[in-house]
C-alpha cells in the first residue's frame, strides 16, 4: 500500500476511535498497516489517552492506557528469537514506562525498570 492510502487509512482509524468504533478501528490497521499493526494500534490508544485526560475523562483515559499497554505486550510476544525478543520486551516496557508517566498511573506488573 502506498504513502497516501496509508495515511487516509490512519486517519479513518482516528475517526472511527472518536466514534467509539474501535474493533473497526483495528482492523482497518490491520488490513492495511500489518507489518506495524501492534505499535500503531497501541499509539490510538495512546492518542485517546492523551485526547481523553484533556478532556477530563480519567476513567477513559486509564482504560485506554490500559489497551495500548496490552498492545505493547502484542508487540514484544511478536518476536521470533532470543536478541529480538530482548530487544522489543525492552521497547515494550520503556513505552509502558513513558505511557504511565504521562496518565499518572503504576506501570503494568510485567514491567522491570
Amino acid at each position: 500500500m502506498n504513502y497516501p492510502a496509508r495515511e487516509a487509512a490512519w486517519k479513518q482509524a482516528q475517526d472511527l476511535e472518536r466514534q467509539g468504533r474501535f474493533k473497526e478501528a483495528e482492523s482497518l490497521i490491520q488490513q492495511t498497516m500489518p507489518e506495524g499493526v501492534c505499535q500503531q494500534t497501541a499509539h490510538l490508544y495512546e492518542l485517546r489517552m492523551q485526547r481523553l485526560l484533556s478532556e477530563g475523562d480519567r476513567p477513559g483515559a486509564i482504560k485506554a492506557y490500559q489497551l495500548a499497554c496490552e498492545w505493547w505486550w502484542s508487540y514484544a510476544s511478536g518476536a521470533t528469537s532470543g536478541g529480538e525478543g530482548m530487544a522489543r520486551s525492552y521497547e515494550r516496557n520503556q513505552e509502558a514506562l513513558r505511557l504511565a508517566k504521562i496518565i499518572g498511573e503504576r506501570p503494568p506488573d510485567w514491567v522491570n525498570d
